[in-house]
């Protein structure tokens, strides 16, 4: 008969034997029968098709399923329209008042590629297994139908569906599955279950929740082998030798199980107190567990220990009885071998190895019960352990870790073989890595993955710091795995760490310790330097935002042992992050700023006392005193984060003899909007001896400023003697929007002895106010930056005058920049160009924004 491989999926190849067989299965009237041929199949299905011709289905059946033990005949037919079926007394059958199963649309023009096979099961009867998929569809259809026992006239469908992994995330994909194997006896039989893409026998199908089609022609839940017939009797046998104790190995990482009443990853903790345990219990046989395993090395064979005879589940569970397997198979990539345990196990002991004919190479070991003594349902059966052992067994610690420089197979094969072998192993890693070419450094690594991390934590630190970005990337992989258990080495590495060193090491600590890192961090503001405490603050403030870090952050800010340079700076950490001031911060703050803080404490102390909500009381008196504190530089520094409510003291700040001071208080009313502050400001911008306050002073009024005496005072600051109050002057006038001064602004544009940065301001000044007769000035300047020969200042009006013409976007803007976009121009000329075309239109948008808002308000 055809036997269906148990192996994934249905190949092309597979497919291709089904059909070149059927002759021979024909033959094999003992086993069982026939395979349609696809051409018969497209013979058919095309004259049922055929032009001119009705579409009703031919009458006359593709094959017949013989009769069975107290089955009658079922005759097949198969074409678009569908699966036919017919019980009939014979072989002499039409398909007339068939019963037919229609097929999904995906098929129904490639009914040619079905295979239909039939399959002896128990006692002689017969089933019909049908199977079509489209070219390159990872899906197909499938039926399991046969004719009824007992005289009855309808086909028994037992399965009609789609088959394959169609449903579930990449990688966790699942479906129905349908396979048949050829018995040792004679015969087949037909199962019926589910696959999932995560689960496979190393490679060979992986069925679950399997029911197979019974005697009665039902079908039931059932244990099956797991391999297929071919691999089973070709597989070595092998006899288990008890042992002593099995080799330190970690080389097995079990993954998955068909069932498990315990966890599977049990199989390969390294404890003799855990155990995998079958869940369906009896026999166990066709349970198993998948492991992952190193490709890079050679195993040379198996060590297992038996499960204790009585487990505990939990705490509260009964103990569940476990009995050893007497066989088992062990599955690689491509091999497999057939394990027997000496029956008087107990008497051997606990213990038991198995030597391979031949070293593996393989990504995946499985473990498939076979038989076990007992068929007790209360009984599980189960494994404590498996692990594999490699070709380098016999290699030293040291050995291997010289051996991790050979880079290639043999380093990979060397640092997986360390990293099986335990706390030895790693101390040996440890202790030659800085030997180690930075190859081998790498893979010493992954041979540390599962060693303590505070052990192991210092290197990885060091390699983040100081590492290729490939020992960067792995060590940050590694530490993020060990979390807070790292930071002690994180702790450790601050002492001396360099600007750019601290920043890292901050940031690592605040991620992967959040509830530890404000007491870490605190007690490094005692001293420190200005840029190590910025860096500090900005970690700190991280830190506190973890919700974790909630009982620490009040702790830290209550206790009375720390010193007011500590304090200081962790309010101002608080202050500047999304952490804000929590109670016990406030409460804080009240407690230093006193009449007897010192000016350091006060000046520190204001950005936090700006975190403060404006109507809180302790901000009004602590401002209040602020702008009136005998230091200029407090008074400035409260003058740059008052409060709106302040506003009126700020005005009688302008008069301050400091200028940083009356800088500050400007800046200020600039921010707050303050129009009140309009008169004074003009009186600062005419008549302040500091260009750095006449500078401020012109900003605030692009501003806060209306009227013709602001426009008149902002013309007049165009000639002042200090050139950053004239640019800073026509950047307000382009600010302002107020096109009436923009003679003034084409004056200093086209004044030859003007320096370029107030010329450039001016030319941008003017596209802001949307001056459109500017445009022919502006155009002329923009179009020198098509030159290669032009000066810097050249090049710096130039790029104003582009940009104002952008915002202004008169109708033929492309032809003013033909210059700029024509082929030969510069490359940079071409693309500011093609920017400013693309993004042109600025004052047309202004005027349409506020057009809409007129018109708002008036409805």
């Amino acid at each position: 008969m055809t036997r269906i491989s148990p192996r994934v999926g249905f190949t092309p190849l597979l497919l291709a034997l089904l059909a070149s067989s059927s002759a021979a299965a024909a033959e094999d009237r003992g086993t069982a029968g026939t395979v349609a041929s696809p051409q018969a199949i497209a013979s058919k299905g095309a004259a049922s098709k055929a032009p001119g011709k009705s579409r009703k289905p031919a009458s006359s059946p593709l094959l017949i399923v013989p009769v069975g033990t107290g089955q009658s005949a079922l005759a097949v037919g198969l074409s678009a329209g569908g699966l036919r079926l017919r019980v009939c007394p014979g072989a002499n059958c039409s398909l007339a008042g068939s019963t037919n199963i229609p097929l999904p649309d995906e098929v129904q023009a490639h009914v040619a590629l079905a295979q239909l096979t039939v399959l002896k099961v128990a006692r002689g009867r017969r089933v019909l297994h049908v199977r079509l998929k489209a070219p390159k569809s990872e899906r197909a259809w499938e039926a399991v139908v046969a004719a009824p026992t007992g005289g009855g006239s309808k086909a028994k469908i037992l399965f009609a569906d789609w088959t394959g992994l169609m449903t579930g995330p990449p990688g966790d994909r699942r479906g129905p599955m349908v396979v048949a194997h050829k018995e040792k006896r004679g015969g087949s039989f037909v199962a019926i279950g589910s696959q999932r893409e995560e689960v496979s026998l190393c490679g060979r199908s992986a069925m679950l929740g399997v029911k197979v089609v019974t005697r009665d022609l039902g079908i039931q839940r059932a244990r099956v082998p797991r391999l297929g017939p071919e691999e089973m009797r070709t597989a070595p046998r092998l006899m288990a030798e008890a042992i002593e104790a099995p080799a330190a190995s970690a080389l097995l990482r079990a993954r998955v199980a068909s069932s498990a009443k315990t966890s599977p990853q049990a199989l390969t903790d390294g404890r003799l107190d855990t155990a995998w345990i079958e869940q369906r219990r009896g026999t166990g046989r066709g349970e198993f567990v998948v492991m992952d395993a190193p490709s890079e090395l050679k195993i040379s064979g198996f060590d297992f220990s038996l499960a204790p005879r009585e487990l505990a589940l939990s705490a509260d569970a009964k103990k569940q009885i476990v009995e050893p397997p007497l066989s088992f198979w062990i599955l690689g990539d491509q091999r497999a071998v057939r394990v027997d345990v000496p029956k008087n196990q107990k008497a051997k002991g606990q213990h038991f190895r198995v030597t391979l004919p031949k070293p593996w190479s393989t990504e995946c070991v499985a473990v498939v019960l076979d038989k076990a003594a007992s068929r007790d349902p209360k009984v599980a059966v189960g494994l404590a352990e498996f692990q594999a052992r490699s070709s380098l067994a016999a290699s030293s610690n040291d050995e291997l870790v010289t051996l991790l420089d050979a880079g290639g197979a043999k380093g990979r094969a060397a640092s997986r073989s360390l990293r099986g072998r335990g706390a030895e192993a790693a101390d040996r890693v440890i202790h030659g890595y800085d030997k180690l070419t930075p190859e081998g450094q790498v893979l010493a690594l992954g041979a540390l993955e599962d060693s303590e991390c505070s052990k192991k934590s210092p290197i990885l630190v060091s390699a983040t710091l100081h590492g290729s970005p490939e020992l960067v990337g792995l060590a940050g992989g590694l530490l993020q795995q060990c979390g807070a258990a790292s930071a002690d080495a994180i702790e450790g590495a601050l002492d001396g760490a360099k600007t750019e060193e601290l920043l890292l090491l901050t940031t690592m600590l605040s991620k992967l310790s959040p509830t530890d890192t404000l007491t870490r961090l605190a007690k490094r503001f005692d001293g420190a330097k200005a840029p190590a405490r910025e860096i500090l603050r900005e970690a700190w403030g991280n830190a506190a935002e973890h919700s974790e870090a909630q009982n620490q952050l009040s702790a830290l800010l209550q206790a009375e042992d720390a010193g007011e340079s500590r304090q200081v700076e962790m309010l101002r950490a608080l202050a500047s992050s999304r952490a804000g001031l929590v109670p016990e911060a406030v409460a804080l703050i009240e407690r230093l700023w006193t009449p007897k803080a010192s000016f350091r404490t006060r000046y520190l102390l204001l950005p936090a006392v700006f975190g403060l909500d404006e109507s809180s009381p302790l901000r009004k008196r602590i401002e209040e005193q602020a702008l009136g504190d005998p230091r200029a530089e407090i008074r400035a520094a409260a003058s740059r984060g008052a409060s709106r409510a302040s506003a009126p003291r700020l005005l009688r700040l302008l008069e301050d003899e400091n200028v940083r001071v009356r800088e500050a208080v400007v800046t200020r009313l600039r921010e707050l909007a303050h129009r009140p502050a309009t008169q004074a400001l003009v009186v600062l911008l005419a008549n302040d001896v500091w260009p750095l306050v006449r500078h401020a002073a012109a900003l605030a009024l692009g501003s806060v400023g209306l009227g013709a005496e602001v426009d008149r005072a902002l013309i007049d600051a165009l000639d002042d003697p200090s050139a950053k109050v004239r640019r800073g002057t026509a950047t307000a006038i382009g600010v302002t929007g107020r096109a009436v001064m923009a003679p003034a602004l084409l004056d200093s544009l086209d004044d030859k002895d003007e320096g370029a940065p107030v010329r450039a301001s001016a030319a941008r000044a003017l596209g802001q106010i949307c001056h459109a007769a500017s445009a022919d000035v502006l155009t002329t300047y923009a179009a020198k930056l098509g030159s290669a020969n032009i000066s810097g200042d050249e090049r710096m009006i130039g790029r104003s005058a582009l940009l104002a013409l952008g915002d202004i976007a008169p109708a033929d803007l492309a032809t003013r920049l033909q210059v700029l976009t024509a082929k030969g121009s510069p490359h940079a000329a071409q693309r500011a160009a093609a920017d400013v075309m693309s993004r042109a239109g600025a004052c047309g948008r202004a005027k349409s924004a506020a057009a809409k808002g007129a018109a708002a308000s008036q409805r």
